[in-house]
């Protein structure tokens, strides 16, 4: 197997392969790339005179470790995306079935310097507006995309129209790929990140340029989030999540280690500190509404900047202080709508004004050092768990005061909207990015260790569903669709109505004539036969999701705020033919029929007389005839957030997935009581979704690849 030279550069249509750099553009944006995704492409291309087999690629991309087969469809499926080609369309690699893969594009050899400096001097291109569509919400974790590039030459006010340099420095921080949020010293010198090993969480810090790295929170099994560094730099403020329940707890701690101090609880947010560092700013959810708080750097006196009345929310994304300390920025969401914009609160007396609108999702804002806009990743969709992520999107510039909006990042980037932070120079920005691979695989119950794929090129996200032939399996991709595939990998897609994208899970009736989704704009719960024909809209409420169609396939149970003004989710049931939904009188956000429709599971938040409010949810088990509470469990502090419960085949118990040192399991509750019990062993890869056929004889995962890393972008190496 040859291996390319060093400075070897290739060009082929409208793409550029800078070995040296490892860098795949295209024009003069460097293009989202793993590192063994950029070695497969090498390797194919100094073999593109013929046929690579798939154990000369294995052998090469991996040449000291044995690695499975599907490692390689990973690699192959990200390169392609990159390329932007998939299997059933390739522009440049050609699938030769039983061997392997050719490269068929015609490559030219090009000089390093000059592939270089037209790298650091792109074309002047006119600023344009933006036109967004409608998109939709939903949770999950993932692999690092490096080759992001963010210039700062849009930092001079005099000099807006100029376009942005996309190839300054990259760094890529974290190699673990279990990097969550991140922060940034305001002198650019250090990055805080937390990392998740599935069930234990860190905090460690590393100096910009160097190779080592500090732990400053050693590992606990409680999550951490929203990372923010004291003006000084001294210390590292962050919330937990509180060892009695989901409230999470403001906490600061020095930056180079020492004793963790808990500064204010009930704080949802990054807290924004003002410019003379006394106070800061958070998002917090009350009864009243989503409110912004003002409070003092110790964590004493608090004051309410602004509360917000349904259907408007503040966004979980932390708001900013502006640097002149007159404005707060946060992001808001429409859920009327759903529609974002950025509001600007007046510090001294809470008045507000829009300064930016749009139906994408809104990431963290921060703004820029001279006050002359704000950054912020904005999301084409977001697949987002509360602690794992799926995909993201690209880093725009708001214009103040003029709202005029500008990516600044490759719209393929995968930058997650949690985290984006920038040192007071404007000299360093730092951000999670991340990605998903998941594919779909299936192994009979009697052995569960023998898992078959049969998706590659459709990221398998939220709960799947079985047909109940017991051959064909139903799920949602990360666009948005409705798919189906069979056990022996024939696929096809299911009706979705124009403008519509599916989010959340998929079930598939009992009978096999319907399958039934959540889908938006509008938030609806739709049914579409699986055999072809339109989908037909069976709910109106103001926001439903998570349905569930009844084993005989004449309703459907699902979750619902019925209106803007309702409070709390509730649980509902529709007939299959639509008309009027009936109330079920249960608050909860997730429900189940079990297999033979004699009983129902559903998760609720509820709260009982004299209960803690910080007391875990609760999984509850009624009878369908009468609603008699039969069992009851607080959920397991072990089962991974943001994945949904499913019933045992045979009603013995309900499934969860318990994930530890990034590999998931699934585990059964027993209804009868005891600990949980753990039915797989995997000793690899992540679960995303799971389900059972309707038999109980086959077993389906939404399983793969989960990482995230967390990536520096300045103008200085």
């Amino acid at each position: 197997m040859l291996k390319a030279r060093s400075g070897t550069t290739w060009a082929f249509d409208g793409f550029t392969v800078l070995t040296e750099m490892r860098v795949l553009r295209s024009g003069a944006t460097p293009i989202p790339l793993t590192s063994k995704a950029f070695d497969t492409l090498v390797v194919l291309i100094e073999n593109r005179d013929r046929v690579v087999t798939k154990g000369e690629l294995l052998r090469s991309i991996w040449p000291d470790v044995e690695v499975e087969e599907g490692n390689l469809t990973q690699q192959i499926f990200l390169l392609r995306k990159a390329l932007g080609e998939t299997a059933q369309q390739p522009r440049f690699i050609v699938t030769v079935p039983g061997h392997g893969y050719r490269f068929t594009a015609r490559v030219e050899a090009i000089s390093e310097d000059l592939a270089s400096n037209s790298a650091a001097s792109p074309p002047a291109a006119p600023r344009r507006g933006v036109l967004f569509s409608a998109t939709g919400l939903a949770v999950f974790g993932v692999i690092a995309l490096l080759a992001i590039g963010l210039g700062f030459g849009w930092m001079a006010i005099e000099n807006r129209d100029a376009p942005p340099d996309f190839t300054r420095h990259i760094a890529k921080i974290t190699e673990s790929g279990k990097a969550t949020f991140s922060a940034v010293s305001r002198d650019g010198r250090y990055i805080a990140y937390v990392e998740n090993d599935g069930d234990e969480y860190s905090l460690w810090v590393k100096r910009v340029g160097t190779a080592g790295k500090t732990p400053v929170v050693s590992r606990q099994p409680f999550p951490m989030a929203s990372l923010s560094f004291s003006p000084d730099g001294e210390y590292i403020y962050f919330t937990r999540r509180s060892a009695h329940g989901p409230m999470f707890v403001l906490s600061r701690v020095p930056a180079l280690g020492g004793l963790e101090t808990s500064i204010l609880e009930d704080v949802d947010s990054p807290v924004s500190f003002s410019p003379d560092g006394r106070e800061f700013v958070f998002q917090r959810g009350t009864a009243d509404g989503p409110t912004i708080v003002a409070a003092a750097a110790g964590g004493g006196s608090q004051r309410i900047l602004k509360t917000l009345e349904s259907p408007l929310r503040f966004s979980v994304f932390a708001p900013d202080w502006s640097p002149d300390g007159k404005v707060v920025a946060a992001a808001v969401t429409d859920m009327s709508n759903q529609s974002r914009s950025i509001v600007l609160l007046q510090v001294d007396d809470g008045s507000s004004r829009e300064l930016y609108r749009t139906d994408r999702q809104l990431g963290r804002l921060r703004w820029l050092p001279d006050g002359s806009g704000l950054l912020t990743v904005i999301s084409e969709r977001l697949e987002r768990r509360q602690f794992g992520r799926v995909t993201g999107g690209a880093i725009w510039r708001i214009a103040y005061p003029s709202g005029q909006a500008e990516r600044l990042t490759s719209e393929l980037a995968n930058h997650d909207p949690c985290c984006l932070d920038i040192g007071a120079s404007g000299s360093i920005v730092a951000n999670v990015v991340n990605t998903l691979v998941s594919d779909l695989r299936f192994a009979p119950a009697d052995r569960l260790d023998t898992l078959r794929q049969v998706t590659s090129d459709h990221p398998v996200v939220g709960r799947h569903s079985w047909l109940p032939d017991n051959e064909t399996m139903v799920y949602r991709d990360l666009s948005g669709r409705l798919n189906a595939v069979r056990k022996d990998g024939q696929a096809l897609s299911l009706t979705v109505p124009e403008g519509q994208e599916v989010t959340l899970g998929v079930s598939a009736c009992g009978d096999g004539r319907f399958v039934v989704f959540s889908a938006m704009p509008g938030k609806n719960i739709w049914s579409v036969a699986p055999n072809g024909g339109g989908a037909v809209k069976l709910t109106s409420g103001f926001n439903d999701f998570n349905p569930a169609c009844s084993p005989d396939g004449k309703s459907v149970l699902y979750a619902s705020r019925e209106t803007e003004d309702t409070k709390q989710v509730s649980l509902w049931r529709v007939s299959i033919e639509g008309g009027k939904p009936e109330p079920l009188n249960l608050v909860g956000y997730d429900v189940r029929p079990s297999p033979t429709g004699r009983m129902i599971y559903y998760s609720t938040d509820r709260l009982e007389e004299g209960a803690d409010r910080n007391r875990p949810d609760r999984w509850e088990v009624i009878a369908s005839s009468d609603q008699k509470r039969l069992f009851a469990f607080n959920a397991t502090g072990d089962a991974t957030i943001g994945m949904m419960t499913n019933w045992a085949p045979d009603e013995s118990g309900l499934d969860f997935v318990v994930t530890r040192n990034d590999v998931s399991n699934i585990w059964r509750q027993p209804l009868t009581g005891g600990p949980p019990v753990p039915i797989t062993n995997y000793s690899v890869g992540r679960i995303f979704s799971f389900a059972w056929s309707p038999d109980g004889k086959w077993l389906s995962l939404g399983s793969g690849v989960s990482r995230s890393d967390v990536v520096v972008m300045s103008r200085e190496p």
